[in-house]
């Protein structure tokens, strides 16, 4: 059982391939008994830490959802995919969430209940968490822990990693791995100096949009499909706390839903350091529309 969770939760393999799936699926994964979650929680609101909202189904109470009408409906409102520990631990057998050197003890990981939203705060009761689309590890390739440049784009834009729309997590990889096959460190501000970021209101995912003149990826997908209800909760344990914050206990990026994501129209290239010049030379110097698949 995760110290950092008050219901069930599954540890993390560094590597797919040793996640196996046996004739049984009951717990492969476990490092615990599973506990009853408590049918009624306090919950603090992702918008206002201070703030406690009570855990009722937010489909049954038109008051509920009035506290999170800041929230697009798009949102919310899908019918889950993980809602069990076998659903957890097939996929965790089929992709890889983790660094290859990553420790399986940074992360727990824990399915879904009736209740959840993707844009729930944290309990009371429980460690630090945040949502992820299961899209991000079974199309986009994404491991974690995140490294600086990753968390750094979404402390920079002011989004929780499930705030941010799949066809920008598409470009984000893409924009890594460039800059990775050139040995060079991408920051922040080389990757969102070629685009515009317009939020909704109300909020909605946050989807990055390229500057007219300088469109350097093509989309992913013109339509990012069945990803809304494919998502799963990843509690932050002790041994991973230093991975996702820093010496003060501020987490490294936005762990929940945010009401007011960075918004502006073009991104200053002022004062570039001199490895984030290499990167603009790069990037100014390849094809426009390059391939995100």
């Amino acid at each position: 059982m995760s110290s950092s969770s008050s219901s069930s939760s599954f540890s993390l393999s560094s590597s797919s391939s040793s996640s196996s799936i046996g004739s049984s699926t009951t717990e492969p994964l476990s490092i615990g008994a599973i506990q009853t979650l408590s049918p009624m929680e306090d919950f603090v609101r992702a918008d206002d830490p201070k703030g406690v909202v009570d855990r009722s189904d937010p489909f049954e109470k038109s008051s509920h959802l009035s506290r999170l009408d800041w929230i697009d409906l798009k949102v919310i409102g899908f019918i889950f995919v993980y809602l069990d520990g076998s659903s957890i631990n097939f996929f965790i057998g089929k992709h890889t969430i983790l660094k290859s050197d990553a420790s399986n003890g940074i992360l727990a990981i824990d399915y879904c209940r009736p209740t959840d939203t993707i844009c729930m705060g944290r309990s009371s009761s429980e460690g630090p968490f945040f949502f992820v689309y299961s899209c991000l590890f079974s199309d986009l390739h994404v491991t974690l822990p995140f490294d600086d440049f990753t968390m750094g784009v979404h402390w920079t834009l002011n989004v929780t990693p499930s705030q941010l729309h799949p066809n920008t997590w598409a470009s984000l990889q893409n924009f890594h791995l460039i800059c990775n096959m050139f040995r060079l460190s991408p920051t922040p501000s080389t990757f969102l100096s070629n685009y515009i970021s317009h939020p909704t209101n109300p909020v909605c995912w946050l989807l990055l949009i390229s500057q007219p003149s300088n469109i350097l990826f093509s989309p992913y997908t013109t339509s990012y499909k069945n990803f809304k209800g494919k998502f799963f909760k990843l509690f932050v344990e002790p041994e991973g706390s230093r991975l996702f914050f820093d010496e003060t206990g501020r987490s490294n990026f936005p762990l929940y839903w945010t009401k007011n994501p960075t918004q502006f129209k073009e991104w200053p290239r002022s004062a570039p350091r001199a490895k984030e010049l290499e990167i603009y030379s790069l990037f100014d110097n390849l094809p426009r529309r390059l391939p995100t698949q």
